[in-house]
């Protein structure tokens, strides 16, 4: 028995092998890889055992703790092997989807897991997320999820204002002509071209101008914000993809009654932890989505190891 499993993405900027060692480090840990195009697996209903192995080596298993932060919930996320383009992709990869849902329900004991992978999956869901920040008393921007352009236009302002399309999946929108994870658009862009939007429903929400964003980390009942204050003109609605420099970020302690809301919804989700997106207008906060396997990679290094030590508390104190 290992004291920390780790299934994590074969490759992945964030939450990767480097990071989990670090984090971990002087413990007794091994990690089982999500797409790894090495991945043999034998399962023994009969007899209640698996063997999963990757490299030709065998993974352990059984773990005092869990960690388990696939870059997204989908199918496409959380494959223990590599799923290769061919014919037969679509099958290939539900047939290791079965595999992946035996694996959060059997293998991972979920009392000790961050994040469970059920609750996880479902908290991934962000329509639900939506639905679930009003009890908890957290404004959201005018949002409608819609196929239909003549409902998509009715959340803006009369004008020529601009309005946030973003997926409702969790991955974000994979195709070449549209941005991931979001994108803008006008009243006069979805009305000229209405039929762009009915093949799936999407996410249609008022952009609301606002010069500060918050991106807070729930770590049980401990919460860490950081406040990001773009200097030029935004070109893209996505943080992670706007050229921000490191005087950009700084802790922040000035929210506490925003984070007791998200640390409520956070927990009614079912989650230990997460990424919580937030954008600051005025003196009125906008809760934007949860991220139950948001990372920090992407803040400067001085604030990323406050982050693994919190991260490292919460794991072992299960």
């Amino acid at each position: 028995m290992v004291d920390v499993l780790g299934v994590i993405p074969y490759r992945s900027p964030a939450f990767n092998r480097k990071w989990f060692l670090r984090v971990f480090e002087k413990l007794h840990t091994a990690c089982l890889f999500l797409g790894h195009p090495s991945t043999k697996i034998v399962i023994h209903p009969s007899r209640d055992r698996a063997t999963i192995h990757q490299d030709g080596c065998e993974i352990p298993l059984e773990a005092r703790y869990y960690v388990y932060l696939p870059p997204s919930y989908e199918r496409q996320h959380t494959g223990l092997a590599k799923i290769r383009r061919s014919r037969y992709q679509d099958f290939v990869s539900r047939e290791w989807d079965v595999v992946t849902q035996f694996l959060e329900e059997h293998l991972i004991d979920s009392a000790k897991c961050v994040n469970p992978p059920l609750s996880a999956r479902r908290a991934a869901n962000k329509l639900l997320q939506l639905v679930s920040a009003k009890p908890h008393g957290l404004d959201i921007p005018p949002t409608v999820v819609t196929n239909s352009a003549q409902e998509a236009i009715k959340i803006l302002p009369p004008g020529s204002s601009r309005g946030l399309w973003k997926p409702i999946g969790e991955s974000g929108n994979i195709t070449s002509d549209l941005m991931a994870p979001a994108s803008l658009f006008t009243r006069a862009e979805l009305l000229a071209d209405p039929a762009s939007i009915e093949i799936a429903p999407g996410c249609f929400q008022r952009f609301i101008a606002a010069k500060r964003e918050l991106r807070t980390y729930i770590f049980g009942a401990r919460a860490v914000s950081i406040l990001i204050r773009p200097r030029d003109k935004i070109s893209t609605p996505d943080l992670t993809c706007q050229n921000l420099e490191e005087d950009d970020f700084s802790r922040t302690e000035g929210f506490k009654d925003h984070e007791s809301k998200l640390i409520g919804l956070v927990k009614d989700l079912g989650l230990r932890y997460a990424a919580v997106d937030s954008i600051i207008a005025g003196q009125r906060r906008y809760f934007l989505e949860v991220n139950p396997n948001g990372g920090w990679g992407w803040l400067p290094k001085d604030m990323q190891a406050p982050l693994d030590h919190e991260f490292r508390q919460l794991v072992l104190d299960r």
